[in-house]
């Protein structure tokens, strides 16, 4: 098999004028039989609504037949109907995404084909696109925020477990402020801090930490393995000359 290149930071530069809001989109599984249509256009309504950008997130299909037969009774299409879907999601959306990240279901394709479908779709739409990790560098007025985004990894029960697992992520880069990660469809929030001795201005340095919900219920392996239920919040960031801001909003 041939060895993927990929390039592990990515960082990409964006002008974005005063303020900017985004959100994140991650885990949409659209292939899967426990995808939820209704919170799906639920939040895209309100990303157009509310004129927001987009970070999409990786997994935007499960491909479980690539893993076993057995597993094909959880899709609901075949994986060309599939690809098609994210081909057009992304086509209808492109002049609000920002950055594109590839999730691990995602990667199953290169494995078995040699196929990067997201780089490929992302070439052709213009679309920022990293393949583990990247970095966006936004600038709103004078001030410039660096928001760091990676799908995720492993596994873990406990919201503890899945806390911790970001925040030693966190912990590894300086002067990052924002920290995204999906993966575990488990959304939570929380801000970790740095001393900072070389600036005047402020003596620490923060760095905000947002994990995302996912777009499916409850698929077999989930009651099966005895996971928690899903719930579905969507972050809205604002970042502007005056400051970082991060809202939730429950989706219903």
């Amino acid at each position: 098999m041939q060895e993927e290149k990929i390039e592990l930071l990515p960082v990409y530069r964006i002008k974005a004028g005063k303020t900017v809001k985004l959100t994140i989109v991650a885990d949409l599984h659209l292939d899967d039989i426990a995808f939820l249509e209704s919170i799906y256009n639920k939040v895209m309504d309100r990303v157009v609504r509310k004129n927001l950008k987009l970070i999409l997130n990786g997994d935007f299909v499960s491909l479980f037949f690539l893993k076993d037969l057995s597993s094909m009774a959880e899709r609901r299409m075949h994986t060309d109907e599939a690809l098609d879907k994210v081909w057009e999601f992304l086509k209808k959306y492109r002049n609000r995404i920002y950055l594109v990240t590839r999730g691990n279901h995602d990667k199953r394709i290169f494995k078995y084909a040699e196929f990067n479908f997201l780089r490929q779709f992302c070439k052709q739409l213009k679309l920022n696109y990293a393949d583990t990790q990247g970095v966006l560098i936004i600038q709103t007025g004078n001030r410039e925020w660096r928001i760091l985004v990676t799908h995720g990894w492993g596994n873990g029960r406990s919201v503890g477990a899945k806390v911790n697992k970001a925040e030693n992520l966190a912990r590894q880069w300086e002067q990052i402020d924002v920290l995204v990660i999906s993966h575990t469809h488990q959304p939570f929030y929380f801000p970790i801090s740095r001393r900072n001795p070389y600036l005047q201005t402020e003596q620490y340095h923060y760095t905000h930490i947002i994990s995302t919900s996912a777009f499916i219920g409850d698929p077999p392996y989930v009651l099966e393995q005895g996971y928690p239920p899903p719930t579905f919040v969507m972050p809205i960031i604002t970042l502007s000359e005056g400051g970082l801001k991060i809202e939730w909003e429950e989706i219903r």
